[in-house]
């Protein structure tokens, strides 16, 4: 497989894709706030182990990190930092244990987006916690890992040889704005619907609700065929239960969420189907 980056635009060349039997694995991920000590990591390292016994690329679209104990941090709280942590070198200590965790499956993650947390400590630190992760993941070496944007794209190219066969566009975008309590923020795929019509996946996270819906798109071809395609929607919730882990009921999730959240993230399957590339399926994980 060959990899480019042009922006925020990545292609994934897929070899010898464009055959009937072809099937691809994603994992899509989000808000793992992985050094919270609220992170739920025996759940974290099962996905990421059944994405590596089964070769599925990684996608993680913002908040990988939950970085909100750095100095002046309004949201902080010294009572919810992990012991390791407890240093003067706290942004070095969360990126470098990160490393160490992700390590044995950096054959598999393909992105990391960025989301309000990675943002908000550039903005007032000065420090991009996921370069220094896909830094240290890369071992300065080239290798496929990449950073992307709060919102980007992934396309991945279908091959039979050296012909292009199609692709399948995968839209992300950490999300914005509040919980959403009635919807779980279904109305903000209806605009990305309207600005990203050419989108196959639409992922979103953030708000740490969780669905996968389709939406039916009448599609006019070059040759002037009309053809029906679906657009899969898919919100993951991420790995955080602070919800249900506070016993204080103090953190700063138990007091602007309101209600426990799900956990987990999204399987969806990429082949080749009646002579082009499709989406063929989208679960949760639990």
């Amino acid at each position: 497989m060959r990899i480019t980056k042009n922006k925020t635009v990545i292609s994934l060349y897929l070899e010898n894709s464009a055959v009937a039997d072809y099937r691809q694995k994603l994992l899509l991920m989000s808000d793992v706030h992985f050094d919270s000590r609220y992170c739920d990591r025996k759940l974290l390292k099962r996905d990421l182990d059944t994405a590596s016994r089964e070769n599925a690329f990684i996608f993680i679209a913002g908040d990988f990190f939950d970085a909100m104990q750095g100095k002046k941090d309004m949201r902080g709280n010294y009572d919810e930092l992990r012991p390791e942590y407890k240093v003067n070198n706290y942004f070095n200590a969360i990126t470098e244990d990160a490393a160490g965790f992700l390590k044995p499956y950096q054959e598999q993650i393909i992105l990391f987006g960025y989301g309000n947390h990675e943002t908000s400590v550039i903005r007032h630190q000065q420090i991009d916690l996921l370069s220094m992760l896909v830094g240290a993941l890369n071992g300065g070496k080239e290798h496929k890992v990449q950073t992307g944007g709060y919102g980007g794209w992934v396309r991945f190219m279908f091959h039979s040889g050296k012909t292009p066969q199609g692709s399948i566009k995968y839209r992300y975008h950490h999300g914005k704005g509040a919980s959403a309590f009635a919807s779980d923020g279904i109305m903000e795929d209806k605009r990305q619907a309207a600005t990203a019509p050419d989108a196959d996946i639409v992922h979103s996270g953030h708000n740490h609700n969780e669905y996968i819906h389709t939406v039916a798109r009448e599609v006019l071809t070059g040759k002037g065929n009309v053809e029906y395609s679906p657009q899969v929607y898919v919100r993951t919730p991420g790995y955080k239960s602070a919800y249900l882990q506070d016993e204080a009921g103090l953190s700063w999730e138990y007091a602007t969420m309101g209600a426990p959240k799900p956990l987990g993230s999204v399987w969806v399957t990429i082949g080749f189907m009646a002579k082009r590339p499709q989406v063929l399926e989208a679960i949760k994980t639990f």
